[in-house]
């Protein structure tokens, strides 16, 4: 009520500082021309660094509509404070992935440092259907995917100390296995495997209690029905 009586008997623009905060940054009540004035400083796009001015004059002098007039301000402001920000530069979080503001695309650049690729460029691009967070969002993880194919790719085919490939290092036996620790598969492989597996056979249990035949082998009793096989150079 004290408020209603103080703005009514006050004639236009002849509000004190006091009674015309708007509370909102950017927005200020201007008693010469009697509004509410918004002054907002561009950030981005093309019209980086020009003042915005915009003014909003209540329809008389009644509390209702300066309150109105100051409403129309605020949302004014925050229309300018989005379409701001959109212009802004995105930042994808990941290195090797950027934002391409001209094309509206995240854009993957990845030098190869291995294989027939080997310093060659790749720059696959990912664009939003829209420019709605979601969408934005959805091309970002695409491109951070993208960005790990490509790394995993280059890794496998990193040189080690024998010029083989990561990919190359595959025995294609089994039993054979690459030795991280020692950077072998035993010299020759295949004889070696052969070897065990011979070794092996010497071990085979027995049930007979006869030597085995045409190997020149005899069995040694450990428990009841059990054997261990031996052969003549043991």
């Amino acid at each position: 009520m004290e408020e209603e009586d103080r703005l009514g008997q006050a004639r236009a623009g002849s509000y004190s500082p006091a009674e015309g905060q708007s509370g909102v940054k950017h927005i200020n009540w201007v008693n010469r021309k009697a509004a509410w004035r918004i002054t907002y400083k561009i950030r981005n796009g093309p019209d980086q660094g020009r003042k915005k001015q915009l003014a909003f004059r209540p329809k008389d002098e009644s509390p209702e509509e300066v309150e109105q007039a100051r409403l129309a301000a605020v949302e004014a402001l925050r229309r300018l404070e989005e379409e701001d920000r959109a212009l802004a530069p995105r930042q994808s979080g990941v290195k090797y992935i950027h934002w391409v503001s001209k094309k509206q695309t995240w854009c993957v650049r990845y030098l190869m440092k291995n294989g027939p690729d080997k310093g060659t460029r790749k720059q696959p691009t990912f664009r939003p259907k829209d420019g709605s967070p979601e969408e934005v969002e959805r091309a970002r993880l695409a491109a951070v995917q993208a960005l790990r194919g490509l790394q995993e790719g280059d890794r496998a085919l990193a040189p080690t100390s024998s010029g083989l490939h990561k990919a190359e290092r595959q025995s294609g036996v089994q039993h054979i296995d690459w030795d991280r620790a020692t950077q072998a598969c035993g010299s020759p492989p295949s004889q070696a495997l052969q070897q065990l597996e011979e070794e092996g056979h010497a071990l085979e249990p027995s049930c007979s209690g006869r030597p085995c035949a045409n190997r020149g082998r005899g069995e040694v009793p450990l428990l009841d029905g059990l054997f261990l096989v031996v052969g003549e150079d043991v």
